[in-house]
């Protein structure tokens, strides 16, 4: 059910292709007829027969007096619009709220900067990871609705730093490890039947499970610095949910700096699901 009042718009999804139809004051299921075709000379024409049966529904004329129904396209947008001000004050809003789990698979490219003696800035370190997220959708009837996400990811990081002393060169072996927990907000825009675009911007804890630092060249296990420290940071990302379940996203984690640690920064590639 996509709109709801004395005239009733709904929706059936087949394979990736919608039907409308809709339920008029007597309570008769219509359906609306609607067909795509490539003429002989390779011209795409469109059958747009629904236009003419809601032009012939006297019903519907009471609060249309003025749409030209000759500009109303065969999609969710354009006749949620239609039908919603067609019911005028008949016109039943539902918020119906949902709760979505998703499950991405990633791959992330890690930098990390890290002051020893001096600033030592790092290379890109590389590494797949399952990222689980918690989706609570405010409003299922809205076509672009809002949302709050909830995910956690493992942030991992190995890599090596060579350091002049006055001893002379040290290789410094860092590995790295830690939880990031984002929350935030999550709207969709731009939907369409077969995709749903989407932003996100949240904020995030960072919180280290696990440093070491190695120096094999020197035949030591030393640790020249202290990793451990927790911090705030930011995530942000751009996807989309494509034919019902799919997903797809590009985005963006940042932990602020710290005394030791700096520009720690993970750019994330995912493929997901949605339960």
């Amino acid at each position: 059910l996509l709109v709801d009042g004395e005239y009733k718009l709904y929706r059936f999804v087949h394979e990736g292709n919608s039907t409308f139809f809709y339920e008029d004051e007597k309570g008769a299921l219509i359906t609306l007829y609607y067909k795509k075709y490539l003429a002989p000379n390779k011209n795409i024409f469109e059958n747009k027969a629904f236009v003419k049966q809601l032009e012939q529904d006297a019903g519907l004329q009471k609060g249309l007096r003025f749409v030209n129904f000759e500009h109303l396209n065969y999609n969710e947008q354009e006749l949620i619009a239609f039908f919603k001000k067609a019911n005028g004050t008949s016109l039943i809003e539902k918020r119906i709220s949902k709760l979505v789990f998703n499950v991405y698979a990633g791959y992330s490219i890690h930098t990390m900067d890290v002051q020893f003696l001096t600033d030592q800035p790092s290379e890109s370190y590389a590494h797949f990871n399952v990222i689980p997220e918690i989706e609570y959708i405010f409003s299922t009837a809205k076509i672009n609705p809002t949302a709050l996400y909830f995910n956690v990811k493992l942030h991992a990081f190995k890599k090596d730093y060579m350091m002049m002393y006055e001893s002379g060169e040290w290789i410094h072996e860092l590995e790295y490890q830690s939880l990031f927990f984002a929350t935030g907000l999550k709207k969709y825009f731009l939907n369409s039947e077969k995709i749903k675009l989407f932003a996100k911007i949240g904020v995030a804890y960072n919180h280290v499970l696990r440093t070491k630092t190695v120096t094999p060249n020197r035949g030591k296990n030393i640790e020249i610095i202290k990793l451990d420290n927790h911090g705030a940071g930011l995530n942000f990302a751009f996807g989309s949910k494509v034919f019902q379940n799919g997903l797809v996203e590009i985005g963006y984690d940042y932990t602020f700096n710290n005394l030791y640690v700096k520009n720690n920064g993970s750019v994330n590639f995912k493929l997901g699901y949605s339960f």
